[in-house]
């Protein structure tokens, strides 16, 4: 037997912080739900793990659940687990819902930088099934280490192995959620980004505390660039992390975009993730090379100094538009 349901295309605009959340938009675009309701719910949260010395994005819903239903029309039907995950997506396609599962990469032979061996959680989008061949059709990664989706298959098998993995390896805690099906259950309302606009004032304490995290990332940074043994030391994580931080803040831009409409607060975001670009490339060029150019890390630590600078000016901005 096959199903596949119509209409569910790669979101591809730009990158939204995460798999999960990739998913998700494109779960709105197949329903044909103005994706301007999912992205500027999304209020960017910065975290630095002091001990790792890392640096995660993450994102508060600016309204509840119930609120985004109601001016979508999509209702989200999610569970902390399942006994039989390949019926329990089937039943949902079935029922015309698009399913998001998390799984483990350790046990995605697609994902071979982390197949067999990184335990690594990650959330694909399932749409359609073909019980003959034993595959789901999907929405994945183009390639490894690539932000670029496309349709794709996954066979039952390996969707039961990753499954089981993250059940087993990656939940962290019993209440987290590793299953979403997303129904249409009425009209979409026409984007009105006062709906927004009005939950700055709440959401200020969290922008600065996300202000003040990132910025000591960004001190614990600079004095990276210009260290080159510890640099050498710790370059590979330094590397990866610029790039989330990159792609992370364009989301951002998005955000303001369809919320404010203000174009300084936009070319703000623009201008730290340009910064991000330059800095990111010159370290990913030392890793490649293992050659330190004191030159070019004392530019990137100028950059990091504008990067700090830039980020106050957006909470500035998110304080006279909370209080407007």
């Amino acid at each position: 037997m096959i199903k596949i349901l119509d209409n569910v295309k790669p979101y591809n605009k730009f990158f939204l912080i995460s798999c999960f959340n990739q998913e998700q938009a494109a779960v709105y675009e197949h329903y044909g739900v103005d994706d301007r309701w999912y992205i500027a719910n999304n209020f960017l949260v910065h975290k630095y793990n002091r001990r790792l010395h890392t640096c995660s994005c993450s994102l508060k819903n600016l309204l509840s659940e119930k609120s985004i239903e109601k001016l979508t029309g999509i209702k989200t039907i999610s569970a902390v687990s399942s006994n039989d995950i390949i019926k329990d997506v089937i039943d949902f396609i079935d029922a015309g819902c698009p399913v998001i599962v998390f799984l483990d990469s350790f046990e995605m032979p697609q994902k071979d930088d982390a197949y067999q061996k990184l335990h690594i959680s990650h959330a694909v989008l399932i749409y359609g099934y073909d019980t003959e061949k034993g595959i789901f059709y999907d929405i994945d990664f183009k390639y490894n280490n690539n932000y670029t989706y496309e349709n794709k298959t996954i066979p039952f098998a390996d969707v039961e192995n990753a499954y089981e993995s993250f059940e087993r390896y990656l939940r962290h805690n019993k209440e987290t959620k590793s299953i979403y099906a997303f129904k249409k259950v009425g009209e979409a309302a026409r984007f009105d980004p006062s709906v927004f606009q009005k939950r700055y004032k709440q959401f200020l304490p969290i922008a600065k505390a996300s202000y003040e995290e990132a910025k000591a990332y960004l001190e614990y940074a600079h004095d990276l660039c210009l260290n080159e043994k510890r640099l050498k030391k710790n370059a590979e994580k330094f590397k990866d992390n610029l790039i989330k931080l990159k792609w992370d803040k364009l989301g951002q831009r998005h955000q303001f975009e369809y919320v404010f409409s203000d174009r300084a607060l936009t070319d703000t975001a623009d201008r730290i993730h340009d910064n991000y670009n330059f800095i990111s490339s010159v370290v990913f060029k030392y890793c490649f090379t293992k050659k330190y150019s004191r030159e070019s890390m004392e530019q990137c630590a100028v950059r990091i100094e504008e990067i700090i600078c830039l980020e106050f000016q957006i909470l500035n901005a998110l304080r006279e538009k909370a209080a407007a």
